[in-house]
C-alpha cells in the first residue's frame, strides 16, 4: 500500500454483510468470504469488458473489499465505490449499491479509476446482451452449479485425507467459484430495476409493491407439512415433544414415508440455517436435533395465502406500461436472487464439511487441540498445514482464542472510519432518538400489528411461542423460519431489500426495519403497535 493510500479516510459498514455474517466471525470463515469475494467480483468486472490487466493494476480494490475489526466484518466502502468506477455511469451505479445494501455510509471519495473511453461506447451493448441472454446464462448456471453440488455432496469425507481435501477444495474454487460472477450479475438487475421503480413511486410506496414468491417460504410450507404429518403418528410425535432424539430416529428409521419426506426437506433446505454463511456454524444435516424445535413450534402452524400481484399505480398511460414491465422484471430476478442464496448456502455447506473433516485429521496429527480449533486459522495457514512445525498452530491458536473472547465484550458500531492506517480506540456508541413513545424506522411490510415482544440477541427456537413481534438486530435466510411464527417483525438494521424485508412481504407479517438503537430501548413482554406502511413503533407498556 503506498503512501497517498495510508493517508486515506477508510470507511467501514456492516450494512447488509450482517445478514450474512453477524456478531463474531471467525478467522476462516472471514478469509474465505474474502476469497469469495475478490473472485466472483473480479470475474463480474472482466464479464462487464473491464481488462484483466486493469483489474490486475488496482488488484488492492479487490483484495479488500471486506474489513474485520473486533471479530466482526464490514464492507470497505472506498474499494466498493472504487469497483462501480470501473465501468460507465459512476453516480448512477453508487447510488444503486447504495441502495441495494441498505448502505449507512454516503461517501464521496477520491477516485483514480475511469473506464476507458472504448468501453464507455460499447457498455451499453454489453449491457443489452446480458439482458437478452440472461435468461440462458441464469438457467445454465443454476443446471451446472447444482449438478456440480450434488456431485460433491456425494463424496464420502470421512474417508478423505489432507491432501485429498486440499485437491477437493481446489475443484471447488475452479468448479463453483468460477462461475459465481452470474448471481452478482442477477444482483446488478435487481439494482438497476430497484433504481429505475425509484423514479415513478417513492421508496415509502416501494414497499407495498415489491412483493413476490420465493424458495424461502417455500422452506416454511415444508417444516409446516412435515410437522402435520409427523403429528398423525402417536409415539413420533410424542418423541418430539419430549426432545427424544433417540426415540424420534428409531422411528423414523421405521417409518418408511416420513423417512422418505424428511430426506426429500433435509436434501433441499437442510444447509439453510441460521448464519449458514458462517463455516463454524453447525446445521441441521450435521445434527437432526436442531430441527426438533421447529417441528413443535409448526404444530399449530396457520398457512397463509400470498399475494404477490402487482399493485396499481397512478400513472399516465405509457408510464403505466413501463412501470409495470420494471415490476416484473424486478420481482423475477429478486425471485432468482433467492434461489441463488439457497444455491449459495449448498455450496458453502460443502466448505464446511471439507473444513470439519481437516479439523478433525488436524486434531488427530496433534497440530491443533480440538477439531474446531481450525476455525480460528486463516484459509492460508489450513491449506499450508505442511508447513506447520512443532506447537506453531497450537500456540497460535491460544492467543487467538483469547482475542476472540475479548471482542465479545467490545462494542463496534455498525459504520465507521479509519484515518492513516490507525483503528480509533473509542467506538462512538450513538443512542436512538425518540420522541415520546414513537420511534421512527423505516416501513417495510405493510399492515398494524399489536402484541407483547420478544427479542432476539441470536436466533433460536423457543419452546413456546410466547411472543407477537420479534424484535432482532439482524437476521440471515437460517431466520425465516423464525420469522414466519410471528404477527410482526422489528429488525434494528436492513431496509426494503433485505432478507427480513422480503419475507415479511412473502407472508403478510407487518415489518419495520432500520431501528436503530432499538435492541437497547425496548426489554421483553412490552407490548407495542408497529405500522409497517408508515414504519412506526408505538410502545403501549
Amino acid at each position: 500500500m503506498n503512501k497517498k493510500e495510508k493517508k486515506e479516510e477508510y470507511f467501514f459498514d456492516s450494512a447488509n454483510i450482517a445478514e450474512s455474517y453477524s456478531g463474531i466471525v471467525l478467522p476462516l470463515t472471514y478469509t474465505f468470504a474474502e476469497l469469495v469475494y475478490q473472485k466472483a467480483y473480479t470475474d463480474l468486472l472482466v464479464m462487464s469488458g473491464v481488462s484483466k490487466q486493469k483489474i490486475k493494476k488496482h488488484s488492492y480494490v479487490f483484495k479488500n473489499l471486506l474489513g474485520h475489526f473486533n471479530g466482526r466484518m464490514f464492507y470497505n466502502m472506498n474499494n466498493w465505490y472504487k469497483m462501480a468506477a470501473f465501468i460507465p455511469g459512476y453516480k448512477r451505479n453508487k447510488s444503486n449499491l447504495e441502495g441495494m445494501i441498505t448502505s449507512n455510509v454516503r461517501e464521496e471519495i477520491d477516485l483514480d479509476i475511469k473506464p476507458f473511453i472504448w468501453l464507455k461506447i460499447f457498455y451499453p451493448f454489453i449491457v443489452f446482451a446480458k439482458v437478452i441472454f440472461f435468461g440462458f446464462t441464469s438457467r445454465y448456471f443454476s443446471f451446472v452449479v447444482n449438478k456440480e453440488i450434488k456431485f460433491f455432496q456425494s463424496y464420502v469425507f470421512d474417508s478423505l485425507s489432507l491432501k485429498d481435501c486440499k485437491e477437493l477444495f481446489e475443484k471447488i474454487k475452479y468448479r463453483l467459484l468460477n462461475r459465481w460472477y452470474v448471481t452478482l450479475e442477477n444482483d446488478f438487475f435487481v439494482m438497476t430495476y430497484y433504481g429505475l421503480l425509484k423514479k415513478f413511486v417513492s421508496e415509502e410506496k416501494l414497499q407495498e409493491l415489491i412483493k413476490f414468491q420465493s424458495v424461502a417460504t417455500k422452506q416454511v410450507f415444508a417444516i409446516a407439512y412435515l410437522s402435520k404429518k409427523m403429528q398423525k403418528i402417536a409415539d413420533l410425535w410424542g418423541a418430539i415433544e419430549r426432545d427424544d432424539y433417540l426415540e424420534f430416529s428409531q422411528i423414523i428409521s421405521m417409518s418408511p414415508e416420513i423417512e422418505k419426506e424428511l430426506g426429500i426437506y433435509l436434501d433441499k433446505f437442510g444447509d439453510r440455517f441460521a448464519s449458514e454463511l458462517k463455516l463454524e456454524s453447525e446445521g441441521v444435516k450435521e445434527d437432526i436435533k436442531n430441527f426438533i424445535p421447529f417441528l413443535k413450534a409448526y404444530k399449530d402452524y396457520d398457512f397463509k395465502k400470498i399475494n404477490s400481484s402487482i399493485i396499481d399505480v397512478d400513472l399516465p398511460f405509457f408510464k403505466k406500461i413501463l412501470y409495470k414491465l420494471i415490476l416484473r422484471k424486478f420481482n423475477k430476478y429478486g425471485k432468482q436472487r433467492e434461489k441463488f442464496r439457497l444455491v449459495r448456502s449448498n455450496a458453502f455447506a460443502i466448505a464446511r464439511k471439507i473444513f470439519k473433516r481437516m479439523g478433525k485429521l488436524l486434531f488427530e496429527q496433534g497440530i491443533i487441540e480440538k477439531a474446531n480449533d481450525i476455525f480460528y486459522l486463516s484459509l492460508q495457514e489450513v491449506l499450508n498445514t505442511d508447513l506447520a512445525s512443532g506447537n506453531t498452530f497450537l500456540k497460535l491458536v491460544k492467543e487467538r482464542k483469547s482475542q476472540y473472547l475479548s471482542y465479545e465484550k467490545m462494542h463496534t458500531p455498525v459504520h465507521f472510519s479509519t484515518k492513516d492506517g490507525l483503528i480509533p480506540q473509542d467506538f462512538d456508541a450513538k443512542k436512538p432518538e425518540i420522541r415520546g413513545n414513537l420511534i421512527k424506522a423505516i416501513p417495510a411490510s405493510g399492515g398494524v400489528i399489536k402484541g407483547k415482544i420478544k427479542i432476539f440477541k441470536d436466533f433460536y427456537v423457543p419452546s413456546n411461542i410466547d411472543f407477537d413481534i420479534l424484535v432482532t438486530s439482524h437476521t440471515d435466510p437460517g431466520w425465516t423460519a423464525l420469522i414466519a411464527l410471528s404477527k410482526g417483525l422489528i429488525v434494528e438494521y436492513g431496509g426494503i431489500l433485505s432478507h427480513a424485508s422480503i419475507v415479511a412481504r412473502e407472508l403478510g407479517i407487518p415489518a419495520v426495519i432500520g431501528a436503530k438503537g432499538i435492541m437497547e430501548q425496548l426489554k421483553n413482554g412490552q407490548i407495542v403497535e408497529i405500522d409497517g406502511s408508515k414504519g412506526t413503533i408505538k410502545i403501549i407498556n
